[in-house]
Parts: structure tokens; C-alpha cells; sequence
């Protein structure tokens, strides 16, 4: 899909373990601070990202109108 933009060489998880929304029940269970410090990872927000992409229910019409207006607004048009 995105294999054609200048730039992107891979859509795909680089590890197969990274495809799922938790790679085992005992990471999953492990509490992770919501705000990391200092250039931390997210991994609440993480994990809920996968989660929605793996139902499919991630990209919504109103997602992808919003993303729309502000490619169009950081190319000025």
C-alpha cells in the first residue's frame, strides 16, 4: 500500500512478535506508564493501536478525512 511513497521501504512489523496487539499474557499484564520520560515509549497507547488495527476498526472514514485535510493543509492547498 505505502510501498510506493519516497521513503517507505516496509509497512510490515519487523518482527513477527511486533504484529500482535501483546506479544505474551505476561508482558500484557505488566503496568507501563501512560507518559514516558524523556523519548520513552507509549506502550498503553501502543498496545491500543495494535489492538484497533488488528479488529480493523482503526482507519474510520473520519480518520482518514482528517488525515486527507492535513496533508493537503501542510502542502499549502
Amino acid at each position: 500500500m505505502f510501498g510506493s511513497l519516497p521513503g517507505v521501504v516496509s509497512m510490515k512489523p519487523c518482527s513477527p512478535r511486533l504484529a500482535t496487539a501483546s506479544s505474551s499474557p505476561d508482558r500484557a499484564a505488566a503496568p507501563r506508564p501512560s507518559r514516558p520520560a524523556r523519548g520513552g515509549v507509549r506502550w498503553d497507547l501502543v498496545l491500543r493501536v495494535r489492538a484497533a488495527i488488528a479488529r480493523g476498526d482503526y482507519e474510520t472514514p473520519e480518520r482518514l478525512r482528517v488525515t486527507a485535510e492535513r496533508v493537503l493543509e501542510a502542502l499549502g492547498r
